[in-house]
């Protein structure tokens, strides 16, 4: 099955292009999940409203055809997109940063003109303060949902792997309500793992399968 997950907050909706058809039948039968079959503005904005209620947990949306369904998704949003790092020292610990009452990884705005790359690893410089930064291979991509002004906005992260010295000093950019950086692993990685955002795990599990 090839799929895709956008969250909406801490609730994610699957774009689908494959689902078995008992499946089907259980996922409507979950009071929690929205299920919706089909390429339409109302099926986009119709999930885009009942996540948001207390009652649902999950959205999907299936069309046999994923790259349409995606096109057709992302044309109801403003997309702005981003890049960020997964970093990692030579002991193998990863950088976190504490912002805004979450742990999360550095990653910020791309700049007009400006390749992702470049974005990502600027990003991590300013966030955490570190003066060289190796870059590595993609670690996935995550997309989450928010409104802004009355706009609502899809963010497309691109997240890569990338290496830094645990001797260097730590800054927090505290203009972007930085307020802690540490490098974490093990038990203490898995105990800020439970103050962090679904997507974020997700990049860390993407990370882990590839490093």
């Amino acid at each position: 099955m090839s799929y895709m997950t956008i969250y909406f907050g801490e609730k994610p909706v699957f774009l689908t292009d494959e689902l078995a058809l008992d499946k089907r039948k259980v996922l409507k039968e979950e009071k929690d999940t929205i299920y919706m079959e089909g390429i339409s503005n109302y099926n986009v904005q119709s999930i885009s409203t009942e996540i948001e209620k207390p009652d649902f947990e999950r959205g999907i949306i299936f069309h046999e055809n994923l790259q349409e369904l995606k096109d057709h998704f992302f044309d109801q949003f403003e997309i702005i997109q981003a890049g960020g790092g997964l970093v990692r020292n030579e002991k193998g610990e990863i950088l976190l940063i504490f912002r805004r009452g979450k742990w999360d990884l550095p990653k910020g705005k791309l700049d007009s003109g400006e390749a992702i790359e470049e974005c990502a690893v600027r990003e991590v410089k300013e966030e955490t303060g570190l003066r060289e930064v190796e870059l590595g291979k993609p670690a996935g991509i995550t997309y989450h949902t928010y409104v802004e002004k009355g706009t609502r906005i899809l963010k497309e992260s691109h997240w890569f792997e990338m290496k830094a010295n645990s001797s260097e000093i730590l800054i927090p950019q505290t203009e972007e309500d930085i307020l802690e950086i540490k490098w974490v692993s093990g038990e203490e990685l898995q105990e800020c793992l439970k103050n962090t955002y679904s997507m974020i795990e997700d990049i860390l599990e993407l990370g882990g399968r590839s490093s």
